[in-house]
């Protein structure tokens, strides 16, 4: 059986990583964007293989398409390869919409503006300010003795809200609690009586219920419930 992800683990999965340090994030690179990050996750690549594999090809074409000379946003794409009836285009839809994503996450993703999430969330809409340090080559002197000196500037230039790298950690977490809320309930039965659940989480306090009881036949029962769920 192939073990694909969903996409309350990829959500997850990037919540971990961000929280980590252990993913890079540039709201302007597709690679390592909103979306791109998410597709990391699911595809299970890194930028560079997600770049390659999945979007380099479909982002030139759609650069070529529209005459510009600037990288295509997920909103584009989606927009040109993943319409709105019959399937997915290009393969990276494909697999964004196996793992649980609708076209409309997508765009709502790129710009974190999912209402139901932002109501959801601590996302902050307001306004952001990044400052960043540049070299400046300056003349100094008079006429014939003027000479050219390098100074290291600090400036600040306004940015948006869905740029920002806290507010997608805030935005992923809404979403997960709104899918997790979401999420149908399962039932597994140990010894006649029927327990419910909705996640792995509420498995292993389960199990940890079990313990706690000495009902070892019970924690066995839970712990191949976990394992299945995980393939």
């Amino acid at each position: 059986m192939e073990n694909k992800i969903t996409l309350i683990e990829a959500l997850k999965a990037v919540v971990n990583a961000l929280e980590n340090d252990t993913v890079e994030y540039d709201w302007y690179q597709i690679s390592h964007c909103n979306c791109g990050l998410v597709a990391q996750a699911i595809t299970k690549t890194d930028k560079e293989t997600l770049n390659d594999i999945y979007l380099n090809d479909i982002s030139i074409s759609l650069q070529s398409k529209i005459d510009s000379e600037y990288t295509p946003g997920w909103s584009q794409m989606v927009k040109e390869y993943c319409p709105l009836t019959g399937e997915p285009i290009a393969e990276i839809f494909q697999k964004l919409y196996s793992a649980g994503m609708k076209r409309e996450d997508i765009a709502h993703l790129e710009y974190l503006s999912d209402p139901k999430i932002l109501a959801a969330s601590t996302v902050n809409t307001g306004t952001y300010t990044k400052t960043y340090t540049v070299d400046e080559i300056r003349e100094t002197g008079w006429w014939i003795f003027k000479k050219e000196h390098t100074f290291r500037v600090q400036k600040t230039k306004a940015i948006n809200y869905y740029e920002v790298k806290e507010n997608l950690l805030a935005y992923l977490k809404a979403w997960i609690g709104i899918l997790n809320k979401e999420r149908p309930a399962k039932t597994i039965v140990v010894n006649g009586e029927e327990y419910k659940y909705r996640n792995s989480l509420q498995l292993e306090n389960l199990k940890k219920h079990f313990l706690k009881m000495e009902n070892y036949e019970g924690v066995t029962i839970v712990q191949k419930e976990i394992d299945r769920i995980k393939l």
